[in-house]
């Protein structure tokens, strides 16, 4: 095995160690890996961002495509906010962001939280799937009615089986999210595991 890869694999299982020391407590070993990890990541962000800017706009310039001029010069107006006397000029490109990523970002959010959801609950797969996803999500948004609530017996006995079983579906749903959140992790720690076996593997090896 080459030094260079054996120094990487090194540090690689040391670093690995490093961040786990957190799980008995937060100690200097643990800053010193999360404060490695944290800087060699934004350097690696700002080199990368700025080599794509650079690439980007350099050759939309040399085909004529000057309107890239334009991002360019309210990229370059943010670093006003740095001088007090311009911060005012910082805003007009930040206000824009700000407007322009809202407004994709309700887009999408309507599309994939609402319309997307109810599209597949009214146009289900299977008809017995499609009444069960009908009901549950009907219980499911009874559930979240605070401004209603029946007087009468029967009419009040059938709506608390309506609510029960509402929250019956969101925990189980939560449960679920919750299992493949834990599954994930655990997967992660596994093939964390394995990476370090084998990295020590390969060390005794040579």
């Amino acid at each position: 095995m080459e030094f260079i890869s054996a120094l990487g694999l090194i540090v690689a299982v040391i670093f690995t160690f490093m961040i786990w020391s957190y799980l008995y407590k937060e100690s200097f070993i643990f800053r010193i890996a999360e404060y490695t990890f944290i800087g060699m990541a934004s350097g690696h962000a700002v080199v990368m961002a700025v080599g794509q800017i650079t690439k980007t706009l350099g050759s939309a310039i040399s085909v004529g495509q000057y309107i890239w001029v334009i991002p360019a010069i309210l990229g370059l107006m943010i670093y006003t906010r740095y001088y007090k006397p311009t911060v005012w000029i910082s805003r007009l490109p930040v206000a824009l962001l700000v407007g322009v990523g809202t407004g994709l970002a309700m887009r999408g959010l309507i599309e994939a939280q609402f319309i997307t959801q109810i599209i597949s609950t009214i146009q289900p797969k299977e008809t017995i799937d499609g009444i069960i996803i009908a009901i549950l999500t009907m219980c499911t948004l009874t559930y979240f009615i605070f401004t209603w609530e029946p007087k009468g017996g029967s009419t009040r006995k059938a709506y608390n089986s309506i609510l029960r079983i509402g929250r019956i579906t969101i925990m189980v749903a939560m449960g679920a999210a919750f299992g493949v959140l834990a599954t994930t992790r655990l997967t992660l720690c596994v093939s964390r595991l394995q990476f370090i076996v084998n990295s020590l593997s390969r060390l005794i090896a040579g």
